[in-house]
């Protein structure tokens, strides 16, 4: 039964990480607008859950959204998922992809969205160029399409770069030690 459980959890880590890297669409132009749409009201959402961050938007010199989906299963725990980063300064888009891998104690699954909110521009390209980062989490959620316990959280992720995560749909318990990949998408990014 042991071995069961393991194959079964290492098969479903593979699946998520590997099938949540990129916007639905026939092509690259409606991946592109899937993400901005997807970047667009997920935005709302986190304004709607705390109307304070529309003011720290308003005043970045960029964000990024991030459209993930988490499973822990006891032990390991994994993110993946996919996004775009809007630079105000050049009235740009990145789209970028996501990979977390972690360890800790948890039970579930989540989709949820990541914001960054970039300081200054010389923080963007820190986060284009190095785009690792370290730390721990611990969520309680149950929540169907925004509605339920568990909301908004921030977290400093690197001098000028603050991260606010909110949970879209969750049944999750865990805490984690996460390390977090956030790269380019070249195919998108042309």
């Amino acid at each position: 039964m042991n071995k069961f459980i393991r194959i079964f959890g290492i098969t479903l880590l593979a699946v998520v990480t590997t099938s949540c890297l990129s916007p639905s669409g026939n092509n690259l132009e409606e991946q592109r607008e899937n993400a901005k749409l997807m970047q667009a009201q997920a935005l709302a959402q986190f304004i709607k859950s705390d109307p304070r961050l529309k003011l720290a938007v308003d005043n970045a010199a960029g964000y990024a959204v991030v459209n993930a989906t988490g499973v822990d299963i006891f032990l390991p725990s994994t993110e993946s998922g996919w996004g775009v980063l809007y630079y105000k300064g050049s009235n740009s888009y990145t789209y970028t992809k996501l990979l977390s891998l972690g360890i800790g104690l948890g039970l579930g699954i989540r989709d949820f969205r990541s914001l960054y909110v970039f300081d200054a521009p010389k923080d963007i390209q820190y986060f284009l160029d190095h785009g690792w980062f370290l730390g721990a989490q611990a969520n309680a959620a149950f929540k169907f399409d925004y509605d339920g316990a568990g909301g908004a959280t921030a977290y400093e992720v690197a001098p000028g770069i603050k991260l606010y995560k909110l949970n879209k749909t969750a049944v999750v318990l865990h805490a984690t030690i996460q390390g977090t990949r956030i790269w380019k998408n070249s195919d998108l990014s042309k």
